[in-house]
């Protein structure tokens, strides 16, 4: 029995006697049966009312669904009332089930199925009931869930859901090792930690057989209630998200800049994921009159069994091997640390005069992280041997060399939040909203040798001292250096927002509403001291037009703020020590004094939303939904622009409760410009160098689908989904001096290929009532799948450019899945 059978199974037991949903309490599901509910229940033949002929539409227009039969409980022992369904048969898939996109977050496993089980248990003089259901078992993408307690007494509810998410299936991975913390190059011909041609790493990683990379979550979640008293609810909840397999990750030593000849070392590894994410919460809830009350407390904790990834470098990290590009044997990487979050919490609502309600939450938290740190460097001996850049790894690579032993890392929050709605007459609500924030950093490293007092640290490992001609991470006074962050930076901050709301009745069946919103967010360490926002919005609904529901909604906001400061960070750099010497005078600027950050920089923005519901015959509906953005930033270069529109239609027609049919489509366009200025060899920016780009995206989809039984006791169900995403990047340069080195006008053009993805998805049933309680359904699924994707070509070469690549490239396919399952009632 597997590791993970065997905690199926313990999750099946768990679902005999837990929960039925997380969350929003609706029951997890799978790729065969999303929503998770029983499969086995048919729409009522009897419809809403057997006495009723008009159909019945919710508040805002919608005709309500069929409703499907009621559960009905039998009898078993004494007063005991029980139920029971299930599903249970097989299927199989065929064509091209090996592609990634095809299996991404499902398990088509051809082996046998039960595709959905429901039991449940009552017992109605004592209110005890039990509640179970599930699918997918014994598959990577199961689900179960259950619940059972003494009804306005007592609950215990669970759940489980597994979620497979693969990577790839055709991964040439060159190293040993794979989902460990250690990675290997094999001891081959030709292939030496840190001294490999590029042609030796390419011939034995492509010599490799395809492997897979993927990840399996699985999450569990158990939920308590129990009413102490009549006014007085204890609650307590836990859920555990545990991942386990592995993942592609990156591996870079030295990226490819004019520096070094615009040679890369970078290397993609495989990444261990062993980890899991526990989340406590329990508090009490109080009711009295007019009163509601919540004290909670709630943690959330990680943990990592995997704490640093070590790597074999197969590549010279320059092509002759010398300065000491030999001693760049291995990279390593320090993982996601353990860290923990606790949080008190408390809410209270109470009526108050004019038909209203206030509500107040206060929440504290508390964020940290005390990890072991890892040493600078894996590697020893001298790199860069006779030039400016020469190190001794040997007093980097021990826990000596640490400025501290552990991360000593928290950060504290505090979220103040009110909110008053009052009704002083029937035509008219008001509201007023107070929300205050504050998220403070108390993070402080410095990265300083322990042994020998010096500031900094090794960076790739040395790979950056022997790739690059005259940088390195080891301030020495006096000597040239670029400049770069030696401190941590406690970026922190503080939100303060009011708004205000009115809206008024018109007429009997349309409101006008108004909303005023003030926001001002203050910054630690950042360009600006603070930005404010002021926000409008107005909304109109209406049903006055006895066949359609409208709704329509504007706002406009605008964002300014204090002075922009483009090198707020001079502090935290190497730059504001004494004896700081750079490598060219003057020192190069941190960045383009006119950019401006899009979360910082000015911005006016507009946004409209409408919706309408035409009513179009008792049994008939059209739903559309209209969205648009606007967002402009008073910038010279940074993000100058960006605008979304979307529209989305939806028809359906229930004329009676044996037929259902829909049909469904969307567009959406999204277009932003970005403008900015190459810098001059690190010592400006010159206007000649200037560049900007525009994306621009587009998504469109449809679908269609019915049910319908032509028979008593025949139904079939089919839908049908088109999805249609392109994404094109144009560019514009004012000279040869904004591209990269070495590349011509004529070479670059202007725009990019097109990234383009299209999916198919069909899904067939038909079921066969043979008996009361008996059915026989059969299934059939068709996806197709296409994708030009111009930034994966070529990486099946392995080594391209002097970096290493698994080799994944996404491909079209054509994938079939057919099935049939019994379906039984107890």
């Amino acid at each position: 029995m597997t590791a993970r059978t065997g905690a199926t199974l313990c999750a099946l037991a768990s679902a005999l006697t837990l929960s039925r949903a997380v969350g929003a309490q609706t029951a997890p599901g799978y790729v065969l049966n999303p929503p998770g509910i029983d499969t086995t229940r048919q729409v009522d033949p009897y419809g809403m009312s057997s006495v009723t002929p008009v159909r019945r539409r919710s508040p805002t227009g919608f005709l309500y669904p069929e409703p499907f039969e009621a559960d009905a409980l039998s009898n078993i022992v004494g007063d005991w009332l029980a139920r029971a369904a299930i599903e249970i048969g097989g299927e199989t898939a065929f064509g091209d089930t090996d592609e990634t996109r095809f299996s991404r977050y499902a398990d088509w496993s051809n082996d046998f199925l039960l595709n959905s089980f429901d039991v449940e248990l009552l017992d109605p003089k004592s209110g005890f009931h039990f509640n179970a259901i599930g699918g997918g078992v014994g598959r990577n993408d199961d689900y179960y869930s259950g619940e059972i307690g003494w009804l306005e007494r007592f609950r215990l509810r669970g759940t489980w859901s597994g979620i497979p998410h693969t990577y790839a299936t055709d991964a040439h991975n060159l190293f040993l090792g794979a989902g460990g913390e250690v990675l290997q190059i094999p001891a081959e011909p030709g292939l030496t930690p840190g001294n490999s041609a590029d042609s030796d790493v390419a011939n034995a990683a492509l010599a490799t057989e395809a492997s897979t990379l993927a990840i399996q979550r699985d999450d569990l979640g158990l939920f308590v209630d129990a009413r102490l008293r009549q006014d007085l609810k204890l609650f307590a909840s836990y859920q555990r998200k545990a991942r386990e397999g592995t993942r592609p990750f990156g591996g870079s030593l030295v990226y490819a800049t004019g520096l070094n000849g615009g040679l890369a070392r970078a290397i993609e590894t495989t990444q261990p994921i062993d980890d899991q994410t526990h989340n406590f919460s329990s508090g009490l809830e109080f009711s009295r009159d007019r009163i509601l009350a919540h004290l909670s407390f709630n943690g959330s904790f990680y943990v990592n069994h995997d704490g640093t990834l070590t790597w074999d470098n197969p590549f010279r990290i320059i092509p002759s091997g010398a300065r000491g590009s030999t001693n760049v044997e291995r990279g390593r990487f320090a993982l996601a640390p353990d860290n923990n979050w606790l949080n008190v919490k408390g809410d209270l609502a109470a009526q108050v005069p004019m038909n209203g309600r206030f509500t107040t939450t206060v929440s504290w938290s508390r964020m940290y992280q005390d990890d072991d740190l890892i040493p600078p460097t894996v590697n020893s001996g001298i790199v860069a041997p006779g030039s400016s850049n020469e190190v001794n790894l040997d007093l980097w690579n021990t826990s000596e060399a640490l400025a501290q032993r552990t991360g000593d890392a928290e950060v504290y929050t505090l979220l103040v939040n009110s909110d008053l709605r009052l009704q002083p007459w029937k035509q008219l609500r008001l509201g007023a909203r107070v929300r205050y924030y504050d998220h403070d950093n108390r993070t402080d490293y410095t990265a300083m040798n322990g042994l020998t007092g010096q500031i900094g640290y090794i960076a790739e490992d040395g790979a950056l001292a022997v790739g690059t001609p005259q940088f390195n991470r080891v301030f020495e006074p006096g000597r040239p250096s670029d400049d770069w962050r030696y401190r941590s930076t406690p970026y922190g901050y503080d939100e303060i927002t009011v708004e205000g709301t009115a809206d008024y009745a018109l007429r009997p069946k349309t409101s006008l509403g108004f909303c005023y919103t003030w926001q001002r967010m203050g910054y630690d360490h950042r360009e600006r001291d603070h930005t404010d926002e002021n926000r409008i919005r107005v909304d109109v609904e209406s049903r006055q037009i006895p066949w359609a529901t409208v709704r329509l909604s504007y706002e406009y906001a605008d964002r300014s703020g204090s002075s922009y400061d483009s090198d707020p960070y001079r502090s935290y750099y190497v730059s504001s020590l004494p004896g700081f010497t750079p490598f060219r005078n003057p020192l190069p600027p941190f960045t383009l004094p006119e950019l401006r950050k899009y979360d910082l920089a000015d911005r006016r923005q507009e946004r409209a939303d409408l919706r309408v519901n035409f009513l179009l015959g008792e049994v008939m509906d059209l739903s559309v939904i209209g969205q648009y953005l606007d967002a402009d930033y008073d910038v010279d270069y940074g993000l100058d622009y960006e605008r979304r529109g979307s529209v989305n239609l939806e028809w359906h027609l229930q004329p009676s409760p044996k037929l259902d049919l829909y049909l469904s489509g969307a567009y959406g366009q999204g277009r932003n410009k970005m403008d900015t200025i190459n810098d001059l060899g690190f010592t400006s920016f010159p206007p000649q160098n200037a560049w900007s780009q525009r994306t621009r995206e587009t998504n469109g989809s449809a679908g269609a689908g019915f049910w319908v039984r032509p028979f008593a006791r025949v139904s079939l169900e089919a839908n049908y989904s088109f999805i249609l995403a392109t994404q094109k990047l144009y560019y514009a340069y004012a000279s040869g001096g904004a591209l990269a080195p070495g590349v011509t006008p004529a070479e670059a053009g202007n725009q990019f290929p097109e990234l383009r993805t299209e999916d198919h998805v069909l899904q067939t049933s038909l079921r066969l009532e043979l008996t009361e309680k008996v059915a026989l359904r059969v299934f059939y699924r068709y996806e197709h799948g296409t994708i030009d994707d111009f930034q994966q070509t070529g990486l099946e070469a392995a080594v391209i450019a002097g970096a290493y690549y698994l080799g994944h490239i996404d491909r079209d396919y054509t994938a079939h899945v057919i099935g049939s399952t019994l379906q039984l009632r107890f």
